[in-house]
């Protein structure tokens, strides 16, 4: 486990992306903060690289990290680089979900890469959704049906759950 992630470390220097020198920063704020809107440049590393850090830093200790977008495309294509960025496979510990396909998920997955009408059916099932300790909204800037109705699932399942974490 520690060689994976000092050789994610590695990578993560020669990336050379943005996100990269606000990290610590980054983690500090969603520790501190129950729900977090970030704003950053195409390519900057906040799909892909600000999940591995929130991982490395132990907020899927606790929960799965799950992380929506609004299209399938996008939830497998980050899903398969991210895995790849674990040194593992889509199911393992990243997974992925969407549409009517079954779940790729096990009981070593952290990091789940959804659309976000997967996670709206999954609130309708589990209103507390409580397989989750953090999650994340990606382009919700989109304003997407889906993605709006979410926001509405997420302020009440806010309100009833004090320990679980937003992040747009």
């Amino acid at each position: 486990h520690l060689q994976k992630r000092l050789k994610r470390e590695i990578e993560r220097l020669k990336a050379h992306l943005p996100i990269y020198a606000r990290r610590q920063q980054l983690i500090d704020t969603i520790q501190s903060n129950r729900v977090v809107i970030l704003k950053a440049e195409t390519g900057s590393g906040k799909s892909s690289q600000l999940i591995q850090y929130l991982v490395d830093a132990g907020f899927a200790d606790r929960g799965q990290i799950i992380c929506t977008q609004p299209r399938r495309l996008a939830a497998r294509e980050l899903a398969s680089r991210v895995a790849k960025e674990f040194d593992c496979k889509v199911g393992e510990e990243v997974g992925c979900h969407v549409g009517a396909s079954r779940p790729q998920i096990s009981h070593l997955t952290q990091i789940r890469f959804v659309t976000d009408a997967i996670l709206l059916n999954e609130y309708q099932m589990d209103p507390m959704l409580s397989a989750y300790s953090l999650i994340i909204i990606d382009e919700a800037h989109e304003r997407r049906i889906d993605t709006d109705l979410l926001f509405g699932a997420l302020k009440i399942c806010l309100q009833r759950r004090p320990d679980i974490k937003l992040r747009e």
